[in-house]
């Protein structure tokens, strides 16, 4: 583009043929590629393939303790929260166990009193 003072000043191409930077030029730096894979979400990793783009890829939250629910919060990332393991049932001592879950044991109401039912 021409000035009024006659000065011809042709923009230049910043594009640097990778599909995961946003190209831009700034005055007196030049061409600048800024990495724009980044989604913001804590729940995925971002990387960059450089013919097709962006990759965000969903992260596991699992934590292989089967004593908690595991989820992911975008904001903040994974979640494990303990699971209450109660049945309401009187009769069985609740627990959890991390390899399998929660397990529900039946008391022994033997008083070893004969002259009761149990």
């Amino acid at each position: 583009t021409c000035g009024k003072d006659g000065c011809c000043n042709t923009p230049i191409d910043c594009d640097d043929d990778n599909e995961c930077t946003l190209d831009t030029c700034k005055g007196e730096f030049g061409c600048v590629n800024y990495y724009t894979c980044d989604d913001g979400d804590k729940c995925t990793t971002d990387e960059c393939d450089e013919d097709t783009g962006c990759i965000n890829t969903e992260i596991s939250c699992d934590d292989y303790d089967e004593c908690t629910d595991d989820t992911c919060d975008s904001l903040i990332g994974c979640v494990n929260t303990y699971k209450w393991c109660d049945d309401d049932d009187k009769c069985t001592d609740d627990d959890c166990d991390e390899d399998t879950g929660c397990v529900f044991t039946l008391v022994d109401c033997d008083d070893y009193n004969e002259c009761t039912t149990e």
